[in-house]
């Protein structure tokens, strides 16, 4: 409602025509002039100022394109189902929800999900795979998504049948279909609202049926729980096949029998072969761990990172020997070492003997023994055992090319080539058998040595 005063509707009977309205229409009083909301009179003009959120008023041009734009355009789900199996990524090529005619200008980039059923009223049937929401360690989502290109962080299982939603710009001069679904459960909701017995929910309890194959490792934080064929005192026990079951303990339940009293820190000794009788020791481990024995040890297996084998008459063979095991020889009356770099049993002690000569001796010739005696090849140190010579050592007042051999009944076992005057070999490896006569000569062919001093080392074999 307005009223105006009389000078006002003289200046503006002036403007009647420009506004449109007839001068007969207008009427006034001689007092003032006023006008409602949203109207403004500003000295002899009335204005309309544009709506805002607190004031009504006109519709600017961008109104008008804001809300034209909204009138044209909405953003709707629309989905395309895929077939397994599904390898690599996906072509978006089909709006199945609605009728909309498919164009891939409409696709909205980064609005794509997946989910591994078709029907989006309940979660998949299989248990081939679970959606990513019910089993974090089969997660098939979407990766990427641009345009029409679908990239997944992994191919679901082969047999199943997958949906991928996604959203588009829908024209405003395209209906909606009467069956058009607005918001696929899947992706609306966040938490478990269907199970069956192909599902375990990672919060609640449930009871799950059938059989189901695990191909990874099982970690629970729990405990395990089996109640059929459950017997207190019985333990949870496999059989070849893996089938396990509730089985008695060895020897039987709550039967394992003893002496009325014991020795502390005494050893628990078997009594009999039943399983089910124990006995009393007199051999001890004391809380320290310290051990003590009341009888002889006897030793087949390892000792301070050896292997020891019970005492014998011959070499043992098995366990297959390595360097530095041992035994104790019942013939011989040593102990024995299994030597690696040789790959024989060789006594512990070692013996030497000597030989050497004050002038010449010429290629061929034989070093003397004791008290000067000259030796051969028939004569010289007997072998009380069968053994093996280990090592020369030597000096000598030249230098000339020449070879010292070490002889078993003249026959040449061991040798060491000499150019210095003084020299040391620790790596022979000379058998000889018992009953035999060891020497050490110049070998032919070489030069005559001079003020020699030689020791040979020897260990025994059995």
């Amino acid at each position: 409602m307005a009223s105006f005063s009389k000078k006002f509707l003289e200046n503006l009977i002036i403007h009647l025509p420009i506004l449109g309205v007839k001068s007969n229409e207008v009427v006034g009083t001689e007092e003032s002039t006023t006008v409602d909301a949203p109207l403004i009179l500003d000295g002899y003009n009335i204005i309309m100022p544009p709506a805002s959120l607190t004031q009504d008023g006109y519709l600017t041009s961008a109104d008008y394109t804001r809300f034209d734009a909204r009138s044209r355009a909405i953003r709707t789900w629309q989905y395309q189902d895929f077939v397994g199996p599904i390898t690599g990524p996906l072509t978006l090529s089909a709006f199945d929800n609605g009728t909309l005619p498919f164009d891939s200008s409409l696709i909205i980039d980064g609005t794509a999900t997946i989910v591994l059923e078709s029907d989006n009223e309940k979660p998949p049937t299989t248990t081939l795979s679970i959606p990513g929401r019910w089993l974090s360690s089969n997660r098939v989502s979407v990766s990427s998504h641009v345009s029409t290109s679908i990239t997944l962080n992994q191919d679901p299982a082969a047999s199943l049948t997958c949906r991928v939603y996604y959203i588009i710009n829908h024209p405003a001069s395209q209906a909606l279909a009467d069956d058009y679904l607005e918001a696929p459960k899947f992706i609306r909701e966040q938490r478990i609202q269907f199970l069956d017995d192909a599902f375990v929910n990672q919060e609640g309890d449930e009871t799950i049926s059938g059989i189901k194959t695990f191909s990874g490792t099982i970690i629970s934080d729990g405990y395990f729980q089996h109640t059929e064929g459950a017997t207190d005192g019985y333990v949870f026990t496999s059989d070849p096949t893996g089938v396990a079951s509730w089985q008695p303990a060895l020897g039987g339940v709550d039967n394992l029998t003893g002496p009325v009293s014991t020795t502390d820190n005494a050893i628990t000794r078997w009594d009999g072969i039943s399983g089910t009788v124990v006995q009393n020791s007199g051999n001890t481990i004391d809380d320290n761990n310290n051990t003590n024995f009341i009888a002889d040890v006897q030793v087949d297996g390892y000792f301070n990172g050896s292997r020891v084998y019970f005492a014998s008459a011959t070499d043992p063979v098995s366990p297959l020997p390595i360097d530095g095991d041992s035994y104790y020889n019942t013939v011989l009356g040593m102990d024995m070492k299994y030597d690696g770099g040789r790959a024989k049993w060789l006594s512990v002690e070692s013996m030497t003997f000597q030989v050497g000569r004050n002038n010449n001796t010429p290629s061929g010739g034989f070093y003397r023994g004791i008290n000067g005696l000259v030796l051969s090849g028939t004569s010289g140190y007997p072998a009380l055992f069968a053994g093996t010579i280990i090592g020369l050592g030597y000096t000598r007042t030249d230098s000339d090319a020449a070879t010292f051999e070490v002889t078993s009944s003249g026959a040449t076992i061991a040798s060491v080539v000499s150019t210095t005057t003084i020299g040391i070999d620790n790596t022979l490896d000379g058998d000889f058998a018992g009953v035999t006569a060891l020497a050490v000569r110049n070998a032919a062919g070489g030069n005559t040595t001079s003020g020699v001093t030689a020791w040979v080392r020897i260990k025994w074999r059995a």
